[in-house]
C-alpha cells in the first residue's frame, strides 16, 4: 500500500528510460552537521544489549513561521483513534500530512461483498480524519500543508485504503461521502486478506515493537513515526525520523531494525524516510526483512540498504 511519496517515486521511475542500480549506504555523501543539541539514542550490538550513544536531530534549514514539532504536537490531540501515527514531509513541492491509523470498524476477515463494504468504511473514515485535521491549526495549516495522506488499516494491519486529498477539499463543509470522492486514490483493497498464523514463542506484536522504536528517539521529536501495513506487495514496516544523512543515521537505522526482528508476522521490508528539521525528505531507502532478521544484522542491514530517493542516474 503506497504512501504518497512512493506513488511519486513510481511516476518518476516510469518516466526514466535508463537508471543505474540504487546506491547503498556506502555511497551516501558526507555532510558536516551544524552544532547539535544531543539527543539520547541507543546503539544495538548483535545481542539485544544496548549501549547508550548520542546522536543529534537536525537543525531546521531555515526559520519557518510554523516549526514542525509544535505544529504536529498541536494536531495529534485531534485524532481519537487508539492507534495512529501522524508525520509531516515535503517532497517535490508537495507538503504532506500523513495520518496512518487502525480503524476498528473494519472486519479483517471480510469476504465477498463485505470487502467492498470495508473499503467504504475505510474511505469514509479517511475523509472524516482528514476533515478533522484540516480544522486544526488555522494559522499554520495553509502554509504547511497542501495535501493530507490517510493510510487506513484494520486491527491486523491489513491495508484497505490510501489516498491524498487537497487541504481545500478536506476543509470544505461537505458530508464525508462527498469528500471521499475527492481523494486521489493510491490503494484500494480488492481481495480477501491472507489468514493469520499463530505467533511463535519470543515473537512480538507491532504495538510492542513500535513502542520500543519510539523510545530510541526523544519525545520532543514529533516528526518521528512508525507504520505497519500488510497488502499484496508484502508485509512492510515504515519508519520516519528527522536526522542527518551521515554516519549518525546508521545507529538509528539499527535501533529500528533491532526492534523489528521479533515482529510477527515477519516483515518483508523496512522502508526508511529521513527528513530534515523542516520535514523535507532527504532520503528514502529500504532494507529487506531477511537482513533485519539475520544473525549478522548489524552488518547486513546497512550493507543491504538500497536508496530509492534521491535517484542517481
Amino acid at each position: 500500500m503506497k504512501r504518497f511519496f512512493l506513488t511519486l517515486l513510481t511516476v518518476m521511475l516510469s518516466a526514466c528510460t535508463t537508471l543505474t542500480p540504487p546506491p547503498t549506504l556506502a555511497s551516501l555523501p558526507t555532510f558536516t552537521p551544524a552544532p547539535p543539541t544531543p539527543i539520547l539514542t541507543l546503539t544495538p550490538t548483535r545481542e539485544p544489549t544496548l549501549t547508550p550513544t548520542i546522536t543529534p536531530p537536525p537543525p531546521p534549514t531555515a526559520t519557518p513561521s510554523c516549526p514542525v514539532n509544535p505544529f504536529l504536537k498541536s494536531l495529534k490531540p485531534l485524532i481519537t483513534y487508539a492507534e495512529f501515527d501522524l508525520t509531516y514531509n515535503v517532497i517535490l513541492n508537495n507538503r504532506v500530512l500523513n495520518i496512518w491509523f487502525v480503524e476498528p470498524k473494519i472486519d479483517p476477515n471480510a469476504v465477498g461483498d463485505q470487502i467492498a463494504k470495508n473499503v467504504t468504511v475505510a474511505q469514509l473514515s479517511a475523509a472524516a480524519v482528514s476533515a478533522k485535521l484540516a480544522t486544526g491549526d488555522a494559522k499554520c495549516l495553509p502554509s504547511m500543508v497542501n495535501v493530507i495522506n490517510p493510510i487506513v488499516v484494520d486491527r491486523n494491519y491489513n491495508g484497505w485504503f490510501s489516498g491524498t486529498i487537497k487541504l481545500n477539499d478536506a476543509v470544505a463543509n461537505l458530508p464525508p461521502e462527498n469528500k471521499a470522492s475527492a481523494f486521489t486514490v493510491s490503494y484500494l483493497r480488492t481481495k480477501q486478506t491472507a489468514p493469520t498464523s499463530a505467533a511463535p514463542a519470543q515473537s512480538c506484536k507491532w504495538t510492542e515493537a513500535r513502542a520500543k522504536m519510539q523510545k530510541h528517539f526523544a519525545a520532543t521529536r514529533e516528526n518521528v513515526g512508525f507504520e505497519f501495513v500488510i497488502d499484496e506487495t508484502g508485509i512492510n514496516a515504515y519508519a520516519q525520523w528527522d536526522g542527518e544523512i551521515d554516519v549518525t543515521m546508521i545507529p538509528a537505522l539499527l535501533n529500528v531494525a533491532l526492534e523489528s526482528r521479533c515482529l510477527h508476522p515477519p516483515i518483508d521490508q523496512l522502508v526508511v524516510i529521513l527528513v530534515d528539521g523542516d520535514g523535507k525528505i532527504n532520503l528514502i531507502g529500504q532494507t529487506p526483512g531477511s537482513a533485519v532478521r539475520s544473525q549478522n544484522y548489524a552488518n547486513d542491514v546497512p550493507n543491504q540498504f538500497k536508496i530509492l530517493y534521491p535517484q542517481q542516474r
